[in-house]
């Protein structure tokens, strides 16, 4: 089954949302186990993440609703003749 370009960038969040749920919890077990270098980059990358999620997800929103018009347009009778 073939994931569509919305279903990937859920999948990026899911994956940096584990990420860093992984990363915080060793942080906060041991403050020495996990450098806070890699707890930055996990939340900036689950930050990203979602904001690429966000913007996929409307521009298929988009997309979506230009094709429905422009499929309206192809079924609807000329008019003026």
């Amino acid at each position: 089954m073939r994931c569509t370009t919305p279903e990937r960038a859920r999948h990026t969040v899911l994956l940096y949302l584990a990420a860093f749920l992984i990363v915080g919890a060793a942080a906060l077990s041991s403050p020495d186990a996990v450098p806070w270098i890699e707890l930055a980059i996990v939340s900036a990358g689950t930050v990203w993440a979602f904001a690429q999620w966000r913007f996929v997800r409307r521009q298929q929103q988009r997309f979506d609703a230009g094709l429905h018009e422009f499929l309206q347009e192809l079924e609807s009778p000329p008019s003026g003749r």
